[in-house]
């Protein structure tokens, strides 16, 4: 990813990377950056971070799985990703960071579980208890949670997801 050698020098108006930089070499990254870049380009780098769910009880029983499950299967380029990228510097003398932005979802359940089951440190986890149940617990604890009604009227309330969203932005100065 640090290597734009196939793009020509002040060739590009916009570089972008998403949820990307804490695996980057950011010392090799950089200067293809401005390499690249024409006068008055400019380069955002923008990620996303924890789930928050909209019920406080799920979010805990997230918050549990998150930590107290695959809390060591993270590694730690994800906990750069979760401090959004905080102690990060673009190489440009006037640069900003956006931390307003919010990505929303409505989810059911099953959907959510899906999201979760992508996650690498699940994957991780996996390698070590192949026939773990935890997902399946966090799956049936959420739709206890988000279920309404009894009997034939029972009925699953959606579940409203939010990322924080953040972006890092600078522009090359022009010449």
């Amino acid at each position: 990813a640090e290597d734009l050698s196939y793009v020509g020098t002040q060739t590009a108006d916009l570089v972008t990377v998403a949820q990307a930089m804490h695996f980057m070499d950011l010392g090799r990254f950089y200067p293809e950056v401005e390499r690249v870049l024409k006068p008055g380009g400019s380069f955002v780098s923008y990620g996303y971070g924890l789930s928050v769910l909209g019920d406080q009880r799920a979010e805990e029983a997230l918050h549990h799985f998150y930590k107290g499950v695959l809390g060591q299967y993270w590694t730690e380029e994800r906990n750069k990703v979760v401090e959004h990228y905080q102690g990060f510097s673009l190489p440009f003398p006037e640069w900003r960071r956006n931390d307003s932005l919010k990505m929303k979802r409505t989810w059911s359940v099953d959907e959510l579980i899906g999201y979760l089951s992508s996650w690498t440190a699940w994957h991780e986890y996996l390698l070590e208890h192949p026939n773990s149940d935890a997902m399946e617990e966090l799956r049936q604890r959420l739709k206890q949670l988000y279920r309404t009604g009894a009997g034939e009227g029972e009925t699953e309330r959606p579940v409203h997801v939010f990322w924080p969203v953040f972006m890092l932005m600078g522009h090359k100065p022009v010449l």
